[in-house]
C-alpha cells in the first residue's frame, strides 16, 4: 500500500542475477503489481519489491527517492550480481558503506547502520536454500555504497 513502510527489496532490469533473484521471489508468492509510471513495484505483504531500469551500484539516495514516490523503506535489500576475486560461487550477505574512498557508490568514510537481524535471516535463509548447491554462503565485509543517505536507523545514513 502506497505510504505505508515496508521491507524493500530493489531488483536491477540490467543485472542478470538481479532478475534470476526477482523471478526466485516471484516463484513463492503471488505479488501484487502496483501501477506506477517510472519504475516497477510490487508488494507482498510487508514487503516491496521495486525494480530499476539503472544499475544498483550508484543508487544513492534512493531510499529518498521512494518514499518522494509514496513507498517509503524500512530496509533497503538490494538483488545483485557479486564477484568473487578467486571465481568461486558464493551467494554473500553485506551492509554498504566505504571505510576509504567510494570507488562504487556511496560516499567515502560513510558507513551504513548495518541491520544485524535482516543479515542473519538472509545469511541463515540463503545456507538453507544452498544446502545441497556448490554455492559458499559468506558474510562480507563492507567494501561499497548504495543509498547512502538513508533515514532510517537500520538503514544507510
Amino acid at each position: 500500500m502506497k505510504g505505508e513502510s515496508k521491507v524493500t527489496i530493489v531488483c536491477s532490469l540490467k543485472d542478470r542475477a538481479s532478475q534470476n533473484i526477482k523471478n526466485s521471489i516471484f516463484s513463492l508468492r503471488k505479488w501484487d503489481i502496483i501501477p506506477e509510471e517510472n519504475i516497477s513495484v510490487f508488494e507482498y505483504k510487508d514487503f516491496r519489491l521495486v525494480e530499476i531500469g539503472e544499475s544498483l551500484i550508484f543508487q544513492d539516495g534512493l531510499d529518498k527517492k521512494l518514499s518522494d514516490l509514496g513507498y517509503p523503506a524500512s530496509l533497503l535489500i538490494f538483488a545483485s550480481k557479486h564477484r568473487s576475486k578467486d571465481m568461486r560461487p558464493v551467494l554473500t550477505v553485506h551492509s554498504t558503506g566505504n571505510v576509504n574512498e567510494a570507488k562504487f557508490g556511496g560516499a567515502p568514510k560513510t558507513l551504513s547502520h548495518a541491520a544485524p537481524q535482516a543479515v542473519r535471516s538472509l545469511l541463515r535463509s540463503l545456507k538453507m536454500l544452498a544446502e545441497n548447491e556448490e554455492y559458499e554462503v559468506t558474510l562480507e565485509c563492507t567494501h561499497h555504497g548504495q543509498a547512502a543517505w538513508i533515514s532510517h536507523p537500520f538503514l544507510l545514513k
